[in-house]
């Protein structure tokens, strides 16, 4: 009968092999320690130098990516045996991407103990069906490579951006903002930045122009630094009726 110790040698021994073999996708193993057993070529690139084995696979609290929240999440997860699967907006290869975490345990079959944690990243190439749906179908002029820095675009321009073509209203976006930067956001002045700057600098005299203009400049495809660190939403399953 193996020890747990045994046990999770024996996964991290293949998995390297395997690594040296082929390009695996992003993946990690961590110890009852919460700390990295294993990672590989994918998982060390994406998330830098404290993925390498021995380090906590995360950065300190540096407003990144919140460490304890993590591990907190990490040691429910081995506590009740039950996966996680979250779509996360965050640090992935040195910049903020949406990308998916599959996180569960690893079961020692010899005494039917947790030995560990397997974790294992997914960048996300195309993240809203809607906008998937309007190129298939051509119901914009979806441009190429639009060159986003010509319009000289502020930390909250780009905020507002972002939401207004997710559909949020005035309202719904100064009452994310304010959350996001704990201070007090009115809707007269997210009011304010659509009539005195983005309608302006895109030469649209309407909201429904300015939501056209922005769809077909591309920028349902970015997302604006300063406001989607450290998102994680659940991914849920999706019914066919």
């Amino acid at each position: 009968m193996r020890s747990n110790a045994e046990y999770l040698q024996d996964v991290i021994s293949n998995y390297r092999n395997l690594d040296e073999l082929t390009t695996l996708a992003p993946i990690a193993i961590y110890d009852l320690n919460q700390m990295v057993a294993f990672s590989s070529k994918e998982y060390k690139r994406a998330r830098g130098i404290q993925a390498q084995e021995g380090n906590c696979g995360l950065p300190d609290e540096l407003g990144q990516y919140f460490q304890s929240q993590s591990i907190k999440e990490q040691e429910e997860i081995i506590r009740s045996r039950i996966p996680s699967y979250s779509i996360n907006f965050n640090y992935y290869e040195g910049v903020v991407q949406p990308y998916t975490t599959n996180k569960k345990p690893l079961i020692n079959p010899d005494n039917d103990e947790a030995a560990g944690l397997y974790v294992e990243l997914r960048k996300i190439l195309y993240t809203n069906l809607k906008f998937s749906l309007l190129k298939a179908l051509k119901v914009y002029d979806f441009s190429v490579n639009a060159d986003y820095r010509k319009y000289n675009l502020s930390k909250r321009e780009k905020q507002v951006i972002f939401l207004f073509i997710h559909g949020l209203t005035s309202q719904e976006i100064a009452s994310v903002i304010s959350t996001a930067e704990n201070k007090n956001i009115s809707k007269s002045a997210i009011d304010a930045v659509f009539a005195n700057q983005l309608r302006i600098k895109f030469d649209a005299y309407t909201r429904d122009g300015l939501y056209d203009k922005l769809i077909s400049l591309g920028f349902y495809q970015v997302i604006p630094q300063d406001l989607m660190v450290n998102i994680k939403l659940p991914a849920g399953h999706i019914d066919v009726y």
